[in-house]
């Protein structure tokens, strides 16, 4: 049986997080990297989507991006 989920269709995008110079992570740039992506039509964003990311950040840092998301 084939199911049609329609949220799936399209352009993915991992997501990279964003630092400053101070090691924290950038806010500003994330939101703004998201919004960017939604405005070029992509439809599902992957964050913390780099291999390794995940295993390198701390848990707090990998919240950010839930918060960001809309």
């Amino acid at each position: 049986m084939n199911q049609t989920i329609d949220w799936l269709r399209g352009c993915a995008t991992p997501l990279i997080t964003p630092f400053t110079s101070q090691g924290a992570i950038d806010e500003e740039g994330l939101i703004r990297l998201v919004e960017r992506q939604i405005a070029g039509g992509v439809q599902i964003l992957i964050p913390c989507g780099i291999p390794s990311e995940s295993a390198t950040i701390t848990e707090e840092e990998t919240s950010a991006h839930a918060e960001v998301g809309r």
